[in-house]
């Protein structure tokens, strides 16, 4: 899991990002070695029209092909999912970056 998440059972509310260390260090790697970076997102139909939203986060690379960043859980898909999502996986980007340099690992 990344960054902060929100379960509540009372408003049955789920909002949780997941993503690997080596996903979130190729989508730091896009953004200083690719094409300017746009962050996309995209969500699963079905799931959607069920009501469990899954959302993949990713880049688009020169020759066109989609590289996930991280996954997305949300009980609706609305501003406030998209949100507590971007923020997960941006902390946690973040925080892994932080790490390898820290220790001085090959990033």
């Amino acid at each position: 899991m990344c960054g902060e998440y929100v379960i509540d059972s009372e408003t049955e509310t789920v909002m949780v990002a997941f993503s690997t260390r080596n996903l979130l260090l190729n989508g730091w790697r896009q953004t200083r070695f690719g094409f300017p970076s746009v962050l996309q997102v995209d969500c699963t139909h079905r799931l959607v029209l069920e009501g469990h939203a899954c959302m993949l986060f990713g880049t688009v690379d020169a020759a066109q092909r989609f590289h996930i960043i991280g996954y997305g859980i949300c009980d609706k898909e609305d501003e406030l999912a998209h949100e507590v999502v971007f923020r997960a996986l941006k902390d946690e980007m973040e925080r892994v970056v932080q790490e390898h340099t820290d220790n001085q690992w090959p990033i």
